[in-house]
């Protein structure tokens, strides 16, 4: 047996070892119109992209349209079935993305909900809306006139026209078509106004 001091000296060595998982991930949005009108053509853009450090794969987008929306086109073209419509993007790579547009028309006033949704392998998946109020002018007219009057004396018609939509009405012109027997101050049985453009609510 060696003495104490004759043994070897040992060496210990420290050291670390770090793994870095990978992955793909999927990411949706959806912009379009806040507001539009009654068979306006309405453009959404949908925006996929893969924020993941490895491909996507076999990526799907579907677009959904609400009740009351009409389906135009849409770029790349998507497979329509009913309300529905579908695009196979196949694979994502890693920090990529595509846009998608789709177009369409309202065909009824109200708040429509356009929801879109993004799947891909390994259960990846995402979801986006985009909110659109279709509007319209509704014009309605009263007119009033007294009961009597006395041959030759001149007759006070109130005509007042209301906007009752929940958009301006614009271009409005009034034409009025006297019966026999009455003329306008200037002569005419026709009378014809331009009113211009009427905010929603206003008179």
């Amino acid at each position: 047996r060696p003495a104490e001091g004759d043994l070897p000296a040992l060496k210990l060595v420290e050291g670390a070892m770090t793994k870095r998982w990978v992955a793909p991930a999927i990411d949706i949005t959806k912009v379009g119109p806040a507001t539009g009108f009654i068979n306006d053509t309405l453009t959404y853009t949908l925006r996929v992209s893969n924020p993941g450090a490895i491909s996507a794969e076999n990526v799907v987008v579907t677009d959904t349209l609400p009740a009351g929306l009409k389906y135009v086109s849409s770029t790349p073209a998507a497979t329509v079935s009913g309300s529905t419509l579908t695009w196979k993007m196949g694979s994502l790579a890693a920090g990529g993305a595509k846009s998608l547009t789709v177009k369409a028309t309202a065909s009824k006033t109200g708040t429509f909900v356009n929801p879109a949704k993004v799947t891909a392998d390994d259960g990846l998946a995402d979801n986006a809306q985009a909110t659109t109020k279709i509007v319209a002018a509704a014009l309605t007219i009263t007119k009033t006139a007294p009961a009597e009057v006395t041959l030759c004396e001149f007759i006070d018609y109130e005509i007042v026209i209301t906007n009752t939509g929940n958009a301006p009405a614009t271009n409005v012109v009034l034409e009025e078509s006297l019966p026999d027997g009455l003329l306008t101050e200037s002569g005419k049985r026709r009378v014809t106004s331009q009113v211009a453009t009427l905010a929603a609510g206003e008179s």
